[in-house]
């Protein structure tokens, strides 16, 4: 919570971190959160290994082999289905329930969406050779298919899973743009047409629209493996729309989908509705009394937290496990619905998809209901951005990603506006070596950004940020041009020193 005339604290929910509380004066307070010890960030140790592709060596079903599913049609994301799988006679202990998208996948050269062992999901398994489980599906636009692996084989093989609509707005989050009375929102369908965002100050009364722009991108823009094969799944089309005219303090409802659809009321075409309140203006003034004499601008409230990565609602992952995430998310859902706050500041090692697209499904899926109501402001860590060949750091850590969908997915505010890697009416191939796909865009790698009385400096560790660097020029000329008679406390964000 920063208190203008008080003092300054980054109010760290949901886990141990450094806290830092400083007395009042104009200053730098440095946000790297290198001390996090909560079971959140155990994920950033051994945590973060993937399942090996290649434990499936081949199929051979067998009849007597049964999984079947209580449906095949889901109505929307993260719908649960029940299954359930019989006739296993020699069950072993890494027999699995795997999960792919879509249903004609690579299954042996393919990661999945989700695994889970047999005998975890029913502990019955092994003396019956049958089980039952609870499984969510969220919307990866396209099919599923289900399928049970015995000593490295896949035996079993559900029927097809199907959406009854691919073109869900999905993964909505807000996030700041350099004016305070604009938000940018980002979304993603399967391949909407027109895609708009409506909003209003009553609920169910939206009285402004605005289009949104279009980009995607493709696994050829990806640096290495498993990104660009065994971990690629297409993300869709990512929409970028701006609620713009906001006063301060007021609360506006919205809602965000396909304005070109026929059925406009159907819930599967347009988002539920969401709310926020109107980001706070610039104080002209940096007299203390004038701070205090407007209460909604006196105290500003910033979340800030780094590697918190996801975790799945139910028993499947494909990771040894992704511990706290959810639990943390819940939290912070818990705690922003409880006071206002003004940004929610996420520094770095954000999904932890390590080159597996579907991770980053997961991840916007989880922190949803959190980012439709605050800005969700973020900055890249190793996890996004380190790939041989390509950065400064020179390791493996992001998948062979590159910081590609970090920068599709998130649009910061550092001019010309949102990433754009490929319009989605761009037919052109792409015939970019691997370099230049690693610095396509970065508009929003590092930028700032002010909250009332708060300037917020965020970087990219991951960078250059060196004497001649692009980055330091940026850092140098940003605060150089802050106006601390309008700013008197700066924030720095990065992932790691």
């Amino acid at each position: 919570v920063v208190t203008t005339t008080q003092n300054i604290m980054i109010y760290l929910q949901g886990f141990s971190c450094h806290i830092i509380s400083l007395c009042t004066c104009p200053l730098v307070v440095c946000l790297l959160i290198t001390t996090i010890i909560s079971s959140v960030c155990e994920i950033a140790n051994a945590e973060v290994q993937l399942l090996p592709v290649g434990d499936i060596h081949g199929i051979h079903i067998i009849p007597s082999v049964v999984v079947s599913l209580n449906s095949t049609k889901l109505e929307y994301s993260g719908q649960y289905l029940s299954i359930s799988w019989h006739g296993v006679v020699h069950p072993l202990s890494n027999d699995s329930i795997q999960v792919f998208a879509p249903s004609d996948a690579d299954f042996i050269n393919h990661f999945p969406v989700k695994v889970a062992r047999c005998n975890k999901l029913d502990h019955e398994y092994m003396k019956t050779g049958k089980g039952h489980a609870s499984l969510s599906l969220l919307n990866l636009r396209s099919d599923y298919v289900i399928v049970l692996v015995h000593n490295q084989t896949i035996i079993a093989m559900s029927k097809p899973i199907v959406f009854e609509n691919l073109n869900q707005p999905l993964q909505g989050h807000l996030s700041l743009t350099h004016s305070p009375s604009v938000l940018s929102l980002s979304w993603t369908s399967f391949n909407s047409s027109h895609p708009t965002v409506k909003w209003g100050t009553t609920p169910g009364e939206y009285t402004n629209l605005s289009e949104a722009t279009t980009h995607t991108y493709t696994k050829d823009d990806m640096c290495a493996s498993p990104a660009s094969d065994s971990g690629w799944y297409n993300p869709g089309l990512i929409h970028t729309a701006y609620i713009s005219a906001l006063v301060p303090g007021k609360t506006y409802y919205y809602i965000y989908g396909d304005d070109d659809d026929d059925d406009a009321n159907s819930i599967l075409l347009w988002s539920s509705e969401a709310s926020f309140i109107g980001p706070k203006s610039a104080i002209s003034s940096s007299s203390p009394s004038d701070y205090n004499s407007r209460d909604s601008f006196s105290t500003i409230r910033l979340m800030a937290y780094g590697d918190m990565g996801k975790t799945e609602t139910d028993l499947f992952t494909i990771r040894e496990s992704d511990p706290g995430a959810k639990n943390t998310s819940n939290l912070i859902l818990n705690e922003v619905e409880s006071r206002p706050y003004d940004a929610i500041l996420h520094i770095g090692d954000i999904s932890y998809a390590l080159g597996v697209g579907s991770e980053w499904d997961v991840f916007f899926n989880q922190i949803e209901p959190i980012a439709t109501k605050i800005p969700y402001m973020t900055c890249p860590g190793n996890h996004e951005f380190d790939s041989p060949n390509h950065f400064w750091i020179d390791t493996s850590d992001s998948g062979g990603e590159c910081g590609v969908p970090y920068r599709a997915r998130f649009n910061m505010p550092l001019d010309p506006g949102p990433p754009s890697l490929h319009n989605k009416n761009n037919n052109n191939n792409n015939d970019n070596n691997n370099q230049e796909k690693a610095t396509i865009n970065t508009t929003n790698n590092w930028y700032s950004v002010d909250i009332a009385a708060v300037h917020i400096v965020m970087i990219n560790t991951e960078e250059l940020f060196w004497e001649g660097s692009e980055q330091i020029a940026f850092i140098e000329a940003d605060l150089k041009s802050v106006d601390r008679s309008k700013t008197p406390y700066i924030i720095v964000g990065g992932h790691r020193p």
